[in-house]
């Protein structure tokens, strides 16, 4: 018997924030709950875009700034993220 394989979501995100750049646990365990949070919030219009051409997508946020950014600077990168990500994948569709 073959088990079907059920349609999970269209994109998986993967975040990192480097030991190097934050050095404490705490601080790095901070900044992956703000960008969970704002992906969350913000991902709709992604999963939109690409269920609309019926593709999926794999990718990776690493986190490179020495500091940590408020929630409104993460909200306008993921924005740029997502915007970049739709935009890339118009140029290699159509």
């Amino acid at each position: 018997m073959v088990a079907k394989e059920e349609y999970k979501s269209p994109a998986q995100v993967l975040i990192s924030v480097p030991k190097r750049n934050l050095k404490k646990a705490v601080k790095r365990n901070r900044v992956k709950r703000l960008i969970r949070e704002v992906y969350r919030k913000r991902k709709q219009k992604l999963y939109d875009h690409l269920i609309e051409n019926h593709l999926s997508i794999n990718f990776a946020i690493i986190y490179t700034s020495k500091e940590i950014l408020s929630y409104h600077e993460l909200d306008e990168k993921i924005i740029v993220v997502i915007d970049r990500l739709i935009k890339a994948n118009e140029k290699t569709t159509g």
